[in-house]
């Protein structure tokens, strides 16, 4: 029986079939990267493009603005809803004082119906 020549520069794994197709999947795979590669630039390029055209100052400033105008309704909207708790406050209080006067009057009533009749 006679041995078939081997090449002895690569391993046999690398001559297989599945060597082969591994290959063939990474250079596919590889060929793909490049082409996404050059549409990232392409894409990057423009948007660096556009981001030198454009004014950022303008619109921080109009962001800053915004946010000074939803800081100052905010104020305004704690500081009314301080003086609405105050005001609730004083409600409950005179509740309290209406309902203890009402216990007062339901107790001394029974004794005023008495007189009355």
């Amino acid at each position: 029986m006679k041995l078939k020549a081997r090449n002895l520069v690569q391993p046999r794994l690398l001559q297989s079939p599945a060597a082969a197709a591994a290959a063939a999947s990474v250079t596919a795979a590889y060929a793909l990267i490049t082409a996404t590669d050059e549409k990232t630039r392409d894409i990057v390029a423009t948007d660096d493009f556009a981001i030198k055209n454009a004014q950022p100052a303008s619109s921080s400033k109009k962001f800053v603005a915004e946010i000074d105008v939803i800081n100052g309704e905010k104020d305004k909207l704690e500081s009314r809803l301080a003086e609405v708790r105050d005001e609730n406050s004083k409600l409950k209080d005179k509740l309290d004082l209406a309902n203890q006067s009402y216990g007062e009057l339901a107790k001394v009533k029974p004794s005023l119906d008495y007189v009355l009749q």
